[in-house]
This record gives structure tokens, sequence and C-alpha cells, in this order.
């Protein structure tokens, strides 16, 4: 079994030859960066507001409350729909669905609930300490000009034999500069991927990188948490797009 982990996304340095990587003989890792993007044009397409119209409607019932992960155990927020419910005296259904750690998408029945809720300030449920905002179809998107200097990175099927925490630095280097890891990843609690967090450059981001070990090369994928972009097109409408210029999960 921990065989066959050691396996995954390895290949062969003969395989890799004409790439320009050759047998070094050296006795320490040696991390190589993957090729630089090609010019490849983005891939874009054009929605019709009618397309999105039913799910916006639906979403301008919506409130987005946050809280602190470290606040609340996971059998709290299994309850957390129904306890709010309750707390705000709902008439109507109260849906909810995750949107990531600390956050999630409450969707009322009646919109005129929804305004209610945010006006009255009710924040503090099963204690939770919840931040709530109205849904805007902007909301999760950063502008170009204020986008962050730091973005989290996860290596997906690092073999578990480079889990070493000088090996997490050098690949965080060659992603714009290592900043620090995530305690999951530290503790080797979940070994589906390494998650890292390193600084942004600008430019085009890498979906993929190579591992020298001695006479073997392991290629690994990289998964960019990136929040999407957004911008005003020249015809005045705004414009999305998720990362610089690859696919975040790009792989």
């Amino acid at each position: 079994m921990v065989e066959a982990l050691l396996w995954v996304g390895f290949r062969r340095e003969e395989e890799v030859i004409d790439q320009g990587v050759g047998k070094s003989g050296r006795s320490y890792l040696e991390v190589v960066r993957g090729a630089e993007p090609r010019s490849i044009p983005r891939a874009r397409i054009e929605i019709k507001e009618e397309e999105i119209r039913n799910n916006v409607c639906r979403l301008k019932h919506c409130l987005i409350a946050k809280w602190n992960p470290k606040s609340a155990r996971e059998e709290e927020l299994a309850n957390l729909g129904w306890t709010s419910a309750k707390a705000w005296g709902l008439k109507g259904r109260l849906g909810l669905a995750r949107m990531g750690k600390g956050c999630a998408l409450l969707e009322f029945e009646m919109v005129e609930e929804a305004k209610r809720v945010l006006a009255a300030g009710v924040r503090a449920i099963g204690g939770i300490q919840l931040g709530l905002e109205m849904w805007s179809p902007s909301y999760g998107c950063c502008t170009e000009d204020k986008e962050g200097n730091d973005a989290w990175v996860r290596i997906l099927g690092l073999p578990i034999s480079l889990w070493v925490p000088s090996v997490l630095r050098r690949v965080g280097e060659e992603c714009g500069g290592f900043l620090g890891v995530d305690p999951l990843t530290e503790k080797k609690e979940d070994l589906e991927w390494a998650r890292i967090q390193v600084k942004r450059t600008g430019g085009a981001l890498s979906c993929s990188m190579e591992i020298g070990v001695e006479g073997e090369i392991y290629t690994v994928f990289l998964w960019w948490e990136i929040s999407p972009a957004i911008r005003k097109n020249r015809d005045g409408q705004q414009r999305r797009e998720v990362g610089d210029d690859v696919d975040p999960r790009a792989g």
C-alpha cells in the first residue's frame, strides 16, 4: 500500500530526456520548475443574461454568513440552518450551503425575511458569532488592481516521500516565494494534497512542477486557490475571470 502511494504522480527520468532533463547523479533533491506556459489564448465564453436570470433571482434571496472556523464544531454547523431559522423566527424555509471554511450561503424562501434578518442585527446563533451580508454578483471576486500579494497552492498527489519541510519550502520558492505551510499539511493529517502559502509575483501561474530526486523525476500538479478577477469590459459590461492565465485547478 505504502509502495503504491509513493508512486503517485511518478514517471521515470528516461521518459523526459527529450525535455532536457538528464541524469544528474546528484545526491540531493533538485526542484526543477515546470516548462514556462506557452502563449496560449485564454479560453473565453459569452453568456446571455437570460441564461442565468433564474439563478440570480434565487440568489437575491440569499445572505452570506461568515464566522471564525475555530469557534464552531462540525456538529454545531450541521444544525446551524435549523438553529438560525428558529432564532430569527422565520416563517419560510431556510437553506444552507457551505462555501468554504467559515462561510455559507443562506437561502431564504422569502426575500423580505432575508432583508429583515440583515437589518435586525441578530448575529449570535447557537454560540456562533455570524457576520452577514447580502449576496451580490461580485461577491467572492476581486478587481484586477486589488489582487492579493499571496495565495494558497495545493500540490496535488505529492508523494509521501517528499512531505519534507525543505521540499515544500523549495516548491514554494519556485512558485513565487515561500510563506508558510497549512497546519494539516504539517501534521500530515490530509495526504490528498500538500497546501502551502506563496507570494504572488504577477503573470502566468504554473500548473505543474517537476521534482528531481537523483535519477528520478516526479511530476506534480498545482491547484491555485485564487478568487475570480472581475473587470469592466470595453462595452461597459463586467467581465469575470479566474486566476491569471490558467485555471486555478489546471492540470
